[in-house]
């Protein structure tokens, strides 16, 4: 196996969007947690179902629960969907297809698949 070099794009795949607590929490478990983290160019993750249920002009109802996560009632909407930036890591949230198994029910918050398309040179996301 090559060693990752500086021109590489290194994407991460995780379910759960990653939160403070567990960036804090990874921090303490790994002595090298930085220089980890600053070598991941890009997170894809979804399980938020961009909010599920969602109301006109109020936009998500709840997000479904999970370990130290953000759940809820009346989420943030910039932490649940789309380009997130959280402490200088650039995560993609996906609406994705699925639901709840508590609530097996999609109300206004269509199911997408996401086609993401990387570019040599992009920039990052202000």
């Amino acid at each position: 196996m090559q060693a990752h070099q500086e021109q590489d794009l290194v994407v991460a795949l995780t379910h759960y969007p990653l939160t403070d607590a567990q960036l804090a929490d990874f921090a303490l478990r790994v002595p090298q947690s930085e220089a980890v983290l600053n070598q991941i160019d890009l997170v894809l993750c979804g399980h938020y179902h961009h909010g599920q249920v969602r109301l006109p002009l109020l936009g998500a109802l709840y997000v479904p629960a999970s370990d130290q996560g953000l759940h809820g009632f009346f989420p943030d909407e910039s932490k649940i969907y789309g380009l997130v930036q959280l402490d200088g890591l650039t995560m993609h949230i996906s609406g994705g297809m699925g639901v709840s198994s508590r609530f097996p029910l999609r109300v206004m918050a269509t199911p997408e698949i996401t086609f993401l398309r990387l570019t040599r040179g992009a920039s990052q996301p202000q």
